[in-house]
């Protein structure tokens, strides 16, 4: 697997709560780490959604690798985090280069076309 760059990031908000946002990012990282052709590492904290100044803890980040062989894992991905989502009520941040898109428990087939294109491109 190329490990060199994320194919994309991925983030639970967790309104201010750090113990809460990092076991649901154990919790996603456990079920994409049993797809083949993907991995998930924990990535340094994104800063505090507000921008506030002081001591405030960021959300934690997981970055996402697809191997390049397998041509369907994107979906797979996509699939694995829609289910997630639903199961835990939460909607999932995930950046792919530039593009932030939120995918939420009840996510419709057009948004998941265009996610699941997002994620081929990202790959590329």
């Amino acid at each position: 697997m190329d490990n060199s760059a994320p194919t994309c990031e991925l983030w639970m908000p967790d309104g201010g709560n750090s113990i809460s946002g990092e076991i649901l990012a154990r919790s996603l990282a456990s079920e994409i780490a049993e797809v083949d052709g993907c991995e998930a590492r924990f990535s340094a904290l994104r800063p505090e959604v507000n921008g506030a100044k002081g001591t405030g803890v960021g959300e934690v980040t997981l970055w996402v690798f697809l191997s390049g062989a397998a041509t369907t894992t994107g979906t797979v991905l996509l699939a694995l985090i829609k289910e997630w989502a639903v199961t835990k009520r939460r909607t999932v941040r995930m950046k792919v280069r530039d593009v932030e898109v939120e995918i939420p428990a009840g996510l419709d087939d057009a948004q998941e076309r265009i996610i699941a294109k997002l994620l081929e491109d990202g790959r590329s």
